[in-house]
Formats: C-alpha cells, sequence, structure tokens
C-alpha cells in the first residue's frame, strides 16, 4: 500500500509540473505573437515549439515481462547520456526506477517500475513522466528492448526517421544576429537571479547540440563581440552590466568588446548553474562547458571552480542536508526524480581538468572542492548512484586544482 500511494504521489507531481509548464508556455506566447522574419529566427522558433510538445505529459508506457527486469536496469544504466536513479523499496515485489536521458537537443524522463498485477504475474511498466514521446520510444525503448531481447510488438515502433542535418548555420551575419540575441536574452537573468527556465533550457539543448558540429564549432568560437551588430553590442553590454551587480564577471562593461562572444556566453552558463532545479537544463548547460573547455575557452580561475564545484556537490545527491537547501528547490528537484545526476557530476569532472591555464586557489575553494571528491568518492560504488567508476577521473581533478 504504501508504494503505491508513493507511486500515486509521484504521478501527482508530474501532473503539477505540467501545469506549471503550461502556464510558461501561455505566457511566452502571449509575450510574443510577432511574425518572425529570418531564416534563423524560424529556427529558433521551431526549437522552442519542439520543447513545448515535448513537456507535455501524455499518456505513454511499454510493459514488459517480469523477468525482464534486471535486464532492462542493466541496459538503461549503459545506455548513452542517460542517468538512472534507484527507489528504495521495502517491498521486494514492488521496485521503481527513474531516468532522464538526453538525444540531440531532445530529452526524455520516466520510470521503470516492477510490480504484481491484477493476475498476480509479475511485470515491467517504463512509464514516461516528461520529454519528448518519439525519442523514447525510437531512440530509447526500442533499442533496450532489443538489448534484452523483448522487441516490442510492430505495433508499438514506426519507421525510423531519416536523420536529417539540422544544424545551425551562423556564419551570415543577417542570419546569426537575432538568434545570438534571443540567447543571449534567456541566458541574462532578472536582478534577482530569476531566469525564463523554458527559454533558458531551449538555449542551452540547442546550443549543446550544434556544439556537437565542427562548421557551428568553429564559427561560434571565432566571433568577436566587436563584429557584432550595434544593436547586439548594446544588449550584451547591458547584460554584463547586470552581470556585474552579482557575480562580478566583469568589473568594467565595456572591456567585453575585447572579447569573442563564446567567452562571455560560457561566463553566463556557468553563472546560471545554481539557478535551474531542471536536470535536463544543468545537463545541457554541462555539455555546453564540456565542448567549450575542449577548446580552452574555459579559464581556470577561482570562480569558475567555485561554481564547476558547487554544481558537482549539489548533483551528486541533492538529498544531502548539509547542502542546505531551500525546502522549495528541494521539493522542485525532487518532482523531476532525478535527484543524483552521473552525467553532470562526470561533466563537472571533465570540465574542471580541462580548465585552460594554472591555478591558484584560495583554501576555501580547495576545502570545498575536496569535500565534493570525499562525497563522489563515498556514494560512486552505491547502487542507487551508478556513477560509472573511471568516468570521473577523481586524480586527475584533485591535480589540476592543485589538492
Amino acid at each position: 500500500m504504501a508504494e503505491e500511494t508513493q507511486w500515486q504521489m509521484q504521478q501527482a507531481a508530474v501532473s503539477n509540473e505540467k501545469n506549471l509548464t503550461d502556464k510558461a508556455l501561455d505566457t511566452r506566447a502571449a509575450r510574443d505573437d510577432t511574425q518572425l522574419e529570418t531564416h534563423m529566427e524560424q529556427i529558433a522558433s521551431k526549437a522552442f515549439n519542439h520543447y513545448a510538445k515535448l513537456t507535455e505529459t501524455e499518456e505513454s508506457s511499454f510493459v514488459f515481462p517480469g523477468e525482464a527486469w534486471e535486464d532492462l536496469c542493466e541496459a538503461i544504466k549503459g545506455f548513452q547520456n542517460t542517468d538512472i536513479n534507484f527507489e528504495s523499496m521495502e517491498n521486494k515485489d514492488n521496485q521503481l526506477v527513474y531516468w532522464m536521458s538526453t538525444f540531440k537537443n531532445m530529452f526524455h524522463s520516466g520510470s521503470l517500475r516492477y510490480f504484481q498485477d491484477q493476475d498476480d504475474e509479475f511485470k515491467v511498466e517504463a512509464q514516461k513522466f516528461s520529454g519528448d514521446g518519439f525519442s523514447l520510444r525510437d531512440n530509447f525503448m526500442t533499442p533496450i528492448a532489443e538489448e534484452v531481447g523483448h522487441p516490442m510488438d510492430e505495433m508499438d515502433t514506426a519507421e525510423p526517421i531519416e536523420d536529417e542535418e539540422d544544424f545551425l548555420d551562423i556564419s551570415v551575419p543577417e542570419m546569426r544576429e537575432p538568434l545570438l540575441r534571443s540567447w543571449l536574452s534567456s541566458l541574462t537573468p532578472t536582478s534577482n537571479l530569476n531566469y525564463d527556465q523554458v527559454e533558458l533550457f531551449s538555449t542551452l539543448s540547442l546550443l549543446a547540440h550544434n556544439l556537437t558540429d565542427d562548421n557551428f564549432r568553429t564559427a561560434f568560437l571565432n566571433i568577436p563581440v566587436s563584429e557584432l551588430e550595434s544593436e547586439t553590442v548594446e544588449s550584451l553590454l547591458s547584460t554584463v552590466e547586470d552581470d556585474n551587480e552579482t557575480a562580478e564577471i566583469r568589473e568594467v562593461a565595456g572591456e567585453v568588446t575585447d572579447q569573442l562572444l563564446c567567452e562571455v556566453v560560457t561566463a553566463k552558463i556557468l553563472m546560471m548553474l545554481p539557478n535551474t532545479t531542471n536536470v535536463a537544463t544543468v545537463t545541457f548547460a554541462l555539455q555546453c562547458l564540456v565542448a567549450l573547455s575542449n577548446e580552452g575557452v574555459v579559464k581556470a580561475t577561482s570562480s569558475n571552480v567555485s561554481s564547476l564545484v558547487a554544481c558537482g556537490t549539489k548533483w551528486s545527491d541533492v538529498t544531502d542536508e548539509s547542502l542546505k537547501l531551500d525546502p522549495t528547490e528541494l521539493q522542485a528537484i525532487q518532482n523531476n526524480n532525478i535527484v543524483r545526476s552521473r552525467m553532470v557530476v562526470e561533466n563537472v569532472g571533465t570540465v574542471l581538468v580541462n580548465l585552460d591555464g594554472d591555478l591558484d586557489l584560495a583554501d576555501d575553494v580547495k576545502d570545498a572542492a575536496r569535500a565534493m571528491l570525499a562525497k563522489i568518492q563515498t556514494i560512486e560504488n552505491s547502487p542507487v548512484v551508478d556513477i560509472e567508476e573511471g568516468q570521473f577521473d577523481a586524480d586527475a581533478v584533485a591535480e589540476k586544482l592543485c589538492l
């Protein structure tokens, strides 16, 4: 009975999350009803509309025989770009696993439930909570089901959609400027560090996906702020002034004109990490930072280390009472079910090792980094966390931070 009650509570939380998302989408629609004029703006709009569609929590489930439980859990654990959290249950006949997976600029989340049905037969139900249903079925459940030897019925699958080249072309200034202004706006908080979470997700997921493309990445890494249109630079300068008030990114706003755009965007991504409760948004943000750190864009500074360490500490287990999270923030994260993210933790480690330059950290920053490493090393072998051995290189992180 207790397990069934918990399941009902999770479904209620999902319904509440959908209602909040719907309100955000309605607000965006009411605010922005102008005709998009450029090709690049149309692409950005398509990405937003995709997010609006993928957050719908419609019925989407797949049922497997009970004997597939362990194989399904292992298959999901080994699936690329996927988080999995095991929910501890006293009743061994009723087990629960949560997952969140990303694909391109999409995500989906759900649960895997082992239970005994009304005919006393054991079954496994894969239930979608939020995200893109087509990606869930075609790029996640179908290959997993085939891997464990329980392929889904033909009626449950569809013909695969051809993989189109869907990367953005920002080589033409007239096409890139509206998109860049939109991205800079979504990455800039209000004075109290609030973000439009829908637009934040849209920007970070789209940027993370496009940074995997050589042509886009090369163009993005080599855009000087001084070559942007005056309207974009003017908007950027005002956002840097706002940032200075909260994060001291720049002492003089005008210095931003001597930077590359990618450096400004990197600073904004690092600043937003503590200010979202959505694990998918944080995951795409870290994917962006990994790509940028591979190119030497993420600098070895004390503030960057502090931001990354705080993120790694938090998402290794957000339920840790020592974090002293605001109850509202903690509840919002728990409503999304993933409270321990191996993708976030592993990517934090990668970015820390990739930091460009040498470090001379203050003792308090070093202490925080040591605490993060100790926490991760303590829990990485726990069956409910699944931070894969070798994916987070604690020794390399300690060496980079001179611990």
